[in-house]
């Protein structure tokens, strides 16, 4: 318990300066400023892809239901080696959850260096159809955060990101998840709440809601009319904005589930701090991204063209 309560507390402090920051940046007179900004980004991009029918219509599942389920042979990635990696990677992470015994936490997620033995995971998460539907949802220039291949036992347990919650990276994001094993409802599906909680811009739509207080907000909207569970078979593809819409993934009840979870918002986001989740440093990203187009480097690189303000202040830890 000791080790559990000091481990914590560091982690509090650490992420003070995130803290302070986003305090500050939701201010009434701060917020009106980043708010008009951020509109005058959009117009500067001026973001005008051609795109197929499918991908069309993924975006405008985006913008009117908040997700959209698809597959990787719809998509034409029919044969893709991501899948075949993936599943390596998910093997990984299955042996070490076998070694752990019952001391397990509620998700096993890859580290740093899982990634740099399986580049192909982070680069597929650039590829230009992806980087289409996600500018043209966006609106802007992406911003790549990377994948986190999260591996969740099937323990019933609901606590973490299993519970409903709303992601504060940005105003809208998308997080598109991969399936590696087939998901049914008892599998731990990806749940999104298509009832809007964000359609007006306020300091207090981007406030982290606790337990008690989340569990009023909630009432009444997890009803089946309003909840989109994405079940599916292996190879199946989740689009979903994880900030403007409530989701999570679904206590996994009777099979485990493994997925791997890219995630973009704008190239300026809302909250920076709260961002870089894959947890990869500067010099592993330059290692990924080399040989790259200038346009992919860019968007795993972002961090490098926010200003000063914004990059001296450490990604949270909470």
């Amino acid at each position: 318990m000791l080790p559990y309560i000091l481990t914590k507390g560091l982690k509090r402090a650490a992420s003070f300066p995130a803290s302070l920051a986003f305090t500050v940046t939701n201010t009434k007179a701060v917020f009106e400023r980043l708010e008009r900004r951020h509109e005058q980004a959009i117009t500067r991009a001026a973001i005008n892809h051609p795109l197929s029918s499918l991908e069309s219509q993924i975006v405008s599942g985006l913008e009117n239901e908040g997700v959209f389920v698809t597959s990787l042979d719809a998509l034409g990635f029919s044969g893709d080696p991501i899948l075949s990696v993936g599943k390596r990677l998910a093997s990984k992470m299955q042996q070490r959850v076998d070694e752990m015994g019952g001391a397990y936490p509620v998700m096993i997620e890859n580290t740093s260096a899982d990634m740099l033995d399986h580049p192909e995971i982070f680069r597929w998460g650039l590829n230009d159809c992806i980087m289409r539907i996600a500018e043209s949802y966006l609106h802007q220039n992406i911003a790549y955060d990377g994948p986190l291949l999260f591996h969740t036992p099937a323990d019933g347990r609901e606590t973490g990101t299993r519970q409903w919650h709303r992601d504060r990276e940005d105003r809208r994001m998308i997080k598109l998840a991969l399936y590696l094993n087939d998901v049914d409802e008892d599998g731990g599906p990806f749940e999104l709440l298509n009832k809007e909680s964000r359609k007006k811009r306020r300091p207090d739509n981007f406030r982290p809601l606790f337990t008690e207080e989340l569990r009023r907000s909630m009432a009444g909207r997890a009803t089946p009319r309003n909840n989109v569970v994405c079940t599916g078979p292996t190879g199946t593809l989740v689009f979903a904005d994880a900030a403007r819409f409530f989701h999570r993934g679904r206590p996994a009840m009777k099979r485990e589930r493994s997925a791997i979870f890219w995630s973009y918002f704008s190239r300026l986001p809302r909250h920076p701090y709260f961002c870089a989740r894959s947890r990869l440093s500067h010099g592993q990203l330059l290692a990924l991204t080399d040989g790259l187009g200038q346009e992919k480097r860019d968007a795993a690189m972002w961090r490098d063209q926010l200003p000063l303000a914004a990059r001296i202040i450490p990604p949270s830890l909470m």
